[in-house]
């Protein structure tokens, strides 16, 4: 009797022994499919992170360019110019940046073209006055 018990012992863990392999494998491939998601996920969050810090970088210039107007207009003095055209430069720069990032998705897109729309708006404004005061020495909100 113990000879043929042998046989369904190990029938018995082999088959005990494939199942443990077989769940193994199971939830090593939803663990890789899980930490996959995570990664990609954790990917976006970045991506999302930076361009938000974008669009906080273009506000952040737009009140760079607001103050150097400002300075000028109050005090005359030249050496707040130069601030204000590095500003226009990299409003553009900053703006395009952006673009490209979001370029994948089409309601981004659209985002982003409302956004260039108020972003670009104040800026020949504020060039304006700055040309009317440097022309005439006085700056006239009517005009």
């Amino acid at each position: 009797m113990k000879i043929a018990s042998r046989p369904g012992i190990l029938r018995n863990l082999q088959i005990g022994f494939g199942l443990s392999l077989l769940l193994l494998i199971i939830t090593s491939v939803a663990s890789y499919s899980s930490i996959r998601n995570l990664l990609d996920s954790s990917q976006w969050v970045d991506h999302t992170d930076s361009v938000l810090i974008k669009i906080d970088r273009v506000n952040t210039l737009l009140r760079d360019a607001e103050s150097a107007q400002r300075g000028y207009l109050l005090t005359g003095d030249i050496d707040f110019l130069p601030a204000f055209n590095v500003v226009q430069a990299q409003i553009g720069t900053v703006v395009d940046s952006i673009t490209a990032m979001t370029s994948d998705n089409p309601r981004q897109t659209e985002n982003i073209r409302e956004l260039k729309q108020y972003v670009f708006l104040p800026i020949p404004m504020l060039k304006h006055v700055i040309d009317q005061k440097k022309a005439e020495d006085k700056f006239d909100p009517a005009e």
